[in-house]
């Protein structure tokens, strides 16, 4: 059972998660800062809960100090209502989550859970904006290359993915990303590129579903002078990323013929260009994204299930945008840091409130137009269209 202690003033808000978290985890309440100071730099407790609301004066005081504990232990922020200056700077400091406690129980509770089990796994110390940019940096970014630094996000589900990113490190085994439309799998394909074997190779990129069907073989393969009209002798992406990776998105797409063909490469690896009778020898780690279930066309015949068992080697599943709305004013700053425009709280809680479906694409594509429309430097409610 998972050992937490509470700083707050407040006796109603922890009477309600006491209650919560009845035979699922001890909690204790402290409301002196000294006594919590104590309790952060022990081994007796795995989470610190912290209420803003402690005083108006010494919250931000209290929480740098306990931020900088030599236990690391992971913080959330638990109160009764949004304080978006605090937000700020709680999120600069590296919490791990801000909640609020009519609504967010639910998720706090699988957070922490979450959060203390990579802790005691080493993969987590505390992250945080850094100041110089505005992107989100954590303890495994340095491990994982640039790409990792640009997936914004310090949620427990982020921070799950570079994890098992970061458990990849040592393969050479075909990857199927698994997510929604714009949620970062092309990003998230380049971290397991810079994070692998592979890395000082070439990263090549296409989307299956963009080939027209007659160009396919060429694209892929490469062509050799006159195999059909106006052709010239040129090396296929196969080739180009020779010593490298390939990350083919919306692999889902890809015709039956070309996906007989792709097995064969795989399997063979060596790769025939158009017109030519000659193979050649390639050496190419396969990164393939998808934002359909692989296992269902090919129980419907739409997918070969040879290719599938042949890709299926690991796996990583993006998180879908409204399972991490934590992330939102990070993935904000990051995305305003060079456009002069903040936003209001107000604004901050209207991205809160919505369900995303195009993630964040569409929340970076909302905030280009907010801050377009905005004619000051700070973005209201009315500015957001979604």
């Amino acid at each position: 059972m998972r050992s937490i202690f509470y700083v707050t003033t407040d006796t109603k808000n922890f009477d309600i998660f006491e209650r919560f978290l009845r035979g699922r985890c001890s909690v204790r309440a402290v409301s002196s800062p000294a006594e919590a100071l104590r309790f952060a730099s022990g081994p007796q407790y795995d989470a610190i809960l912290f209420d803003p609301i402690l005083t108006s004066t010494n919250g931000k005081h209290l929480l740098s100090r306990l931020v900088s504990t030599p236990t690391h232990l992971p913080i959330f922020i638990l109160t009764s209502e949004y304080c978006f200056h605090f937000l700020r700077f709680a999120l600069e400091q590296g919490v791990c989550g801000y909640y609020l406690i009519h609504g967010g129980l639910n998720k706090v509770l699988r957070d922490i859970e979450l959060a203390t089990s990579l802790a005691q796994e080493g993969l987590v110390t505390i992250p945080g904006i850094c100041r110089e940019c505005g992107t989100f940096e954590c303890a495994l970014s340095p491990l994982l290359g640039h790409a990792a630094s640009q997936f914004v996000g310090q949620s427990p589900a982020v921070i799950l993915l570079r994890r098992t990113v970061h458990s990849m490190r040592e393969s050479f085994s075909p990857v199927v990303i698994h997510g929604e439309s714009g949620s970062g799998k092309e990003l998230v394909a380049h971290m397991v590129h810079d994070n692998s074997p592979a890395s000082n190779g070439p990263f090549k990129a296409v989307n299956v579903s963009c080939i027209c069907n007659t160009l396919a073989e060429s694209q892929l393969f490469g062509t050799v002078r006159g195999a059909f009209t106006g052709a010239e002798s040129c090396p296929g992406l196969f080739e180009q990323a020779n010593g490298g990776t390939l990350f083919l998105d919306e692999i889902g797409e890809l015709n039956v013929t070309m996906q007989a063909k792709l097995l064969r490469v795989l399997e063979e690896h060596m790769v025939t260009r158009l017109g030519s009778a000659e193979p050649r020898p390639i050496q190419v780690r396969i990164i393939c994204a998808t934002n359909k279930r692989l296992a269902t066309l090919v129980k419907s015949g739409a997918f070969r299930a040879d290719l599938y068992y042949r890709l299926d080697a690991l796996r990583i599943r993006v998180p879908p945008l409204r399972n991490r709305v934590e992330d939102i004013p990070l993935l904000a700053a990051y995305r305003l840091r060079n456009k002069q425009k903040k936003l209001s709280f107000p604004a901050l809680k209207r991205l809160h409130a919505y369900h995303w479906p195009g993630n964040v694409r569409q929340l970076f594509h909302c905030l280009d137009r907010a801050a377009g429309e905005a004619s000051s430097g700070v973005i209201h409610p009315d500015h957001i269209d979604f």
